[in-house]
């Protein structure tokens, strides 16, 4: 987590790429292996990445299967978004 006060916001929004999940696995990659680490680690104290990601989200849609709920893109994004301002660049990485 960057602390840095003048630190640009930059909330990265998506699936299991941004949750940073290992192929057929449950496991996630180490924070310093997942994408957003690696932006964090080139963008320095300049930006602080906020990773929201999480397996199985869709840009809009519920899913079917009643062990996975809560997948609805849509429905979470502004509480996140609301959750996190001030916020400067919202990238998004959702499959539907």
């Amino acid at each position: 987590m960057n602390t840095s006060p003048n630190a640009k916001v930059v909330l990265c929004y998506g699936d299991s790429n941004v949750y940073g999940q290992m192929p057929g696995s449950l496991e996630r990659y180490p924070s310093d292996v997942r994408w957003t680490g690696l932006l964090q680690n080139l963008l320095k104290s300049e930006y602080c990445i906020v990773e929201e990601g999480l397996g199985g989200r869709t840009t809009d849609l519920d899913n079917p299967n009643p062990d996975v709920p809560s997948r609805n893109g849509l429905d979470y994004y502004k509480p996140c978004l609301d959750g996190h301002l001030p916020v400067d660049i919202v990238v998004i990485m959702l499959w539907d």
